[in-house]
């Protein structure tokens, strides 16, 4: 029986996404930089520090401090209001709610960005525990920060489920047998590492306690 959710939180509670990508992709065109789908796919979920670190690294985009800093301070200021729930993840949150389910965010993104985004979107109450990167030292793939997650919520592994939309919040449930949702639209017969795979996160509701 499910005990505690364990959930991811950008692309999966929040979408993000709009509000970068505006941003972002102006950026780009002012660079004359270019991606390809699969490359802006595979920022899904990021925040935007993440994102314009890779860009740097991998596109040879120099960017310096100061930048980085106005960067960031422009987007704080100008679209971090943009930033909304998915309109399904209320719905779950209030449905576990409601069912007494312990919850907790798992998160790659920095913790004050997900304390920011939580209060803005009144979302706090739902959560009994936020473990984010800055909290574990690691980021997902490495199941630490689901560990802890667990522990602080006083529940067994085998008594969580994780819901994430992307590869290593899978991964890491994997390696301590917690079971997993994946939020994503399936392609093709590829090997799935969730034990479910779902497009919507409201989809998930119905499966909590299966």
């Amino acid at each position: 029986m499910t005990k505690a959710v364990l959930l991811d939180f950008d692309g999966t509670i929040i979408n993000s996404q709009p509000a970068i990508n505006g941003y972002l992709f102006s950026l780009l065109e002012r660079k004359g930089v270019s991606l390809t789908q699969a490359e802006k796919e595979s920022l899904g979920g990021i925040s935007l520090e993440h994102i314009l670190t890779w860009l740097e690294h991998e596109k040879n985009l120099h960017i310096t401090p100061v930048e980085m800093l106005f960067h960031k301070a422009y987007f704080w200021l100008f679209r971090f209001h943009e930033i909304r729930p998915f309109p399904g993840a209320i719905k779950l949150l209030e449905k576990l709610k409601q069912q007494d389910i312990k919850m907790a965010i798992v998160t790659n993104s920095p913790r004050a960005y997900t304390i920011q985004l939580l209060r803005k979107n009144h979302l706090t109450h739902y959560f009994d525990t936020i473990v984010s990167v800055d909290d574990a030292g690691v980021a997902k793939p490495d199941p630490k920060m689901l560990g802890m997650a667990a522990t602080r919520l006083g529940v067994s592994y085998k008594d969580c489920l994780l819901i994430d939309d992307n590869e290593p919040g899978i991964l890491a449930a994997k390696a301590l047998g917690i079971k997993s949702i994946q939020l994503k639209e399936e392609k093709g017969k590829g090997k799935k590492l969730a034990d479910i795979t779902l497009p919507k996160i409201e989809q998930a509701i119905p499966l909590i306690h299966q």
